[in-house]
């Protein structure tokens, strides 16, 4: 009598092909997942440990040191200016978080697509230079309204927070 094949596969049995390359573009996709994940946790983090409020919205707009000597009433005339540009962050941050799924699908794909790949880096540098090319506008409109003396104090408020970033790299 013989015996029926065992249903767990012996340890001198390989695994195909295929499923090797599906389990390591899998565990490439979870890598890239958690990296993703702990950035953005590290990024949340360091705001809240900078004292920035939680409040969701873009920390500079692309603008850097500039983005640090906007006083309240600044900040808000920008987000307004914005709003009246049709401007959205919530739309702009989904956009964002969408490309970088597309970009995780690709880099699990075997083989690895580098012109799709590129094509979703490119289309973020637009989005984002859309965004810059906003922004300073903006800020430029706002410091063209700006008397002499707010322009001054405007001015010294950059440099310090120059000074600050410089101590801190």
């Amino acid at each position: 009598m013989t015996e029926p094949p065992s249903p767990n596969p012996g340890p001198n049995r390989s695994t195909p092909p295929a499923a090797t390359g599906r389990r390591h573009g899998l565990k490439l996709a979870l890598g890239l997942s958690v990296v993703l994940n702990l950035l953005l946790l590290g990024l949340i983090a360091g705001g809240l440990a900078r004292g920035h409020s939680g409040r969701m919205g873009p920390p500079d707009a692309g603008l850097g040191p500039l983005a640090s000597a906007l006083t309240p009433e600044d900040r808000k005339a920008m987000r307004e200016g914005f709003v009246r540009m049709g401007q959205n962050w919530r739309a702009y941050r989904q956009a964002a978080a969408e490309d970088a799924r597309a970009l995780a699908a690709i880099i699990a794909t075997e083989p690895f697509d580098r012109a799709a790949a590129q094509a979703v880096l490119d289309r973020q540098t637009q989005s984002v230079g859309q965004r810059m090319q906003s922004s300073q506008s903006l800020l430029l409109d706002r410091i063209a309204g700006l008397s002499p003396s707010e322009r001054q104090a405007f001015a010294a408020r950059l440099t310090q927070a120059l000074d600050q970033r410089k101590g801190g790299d």
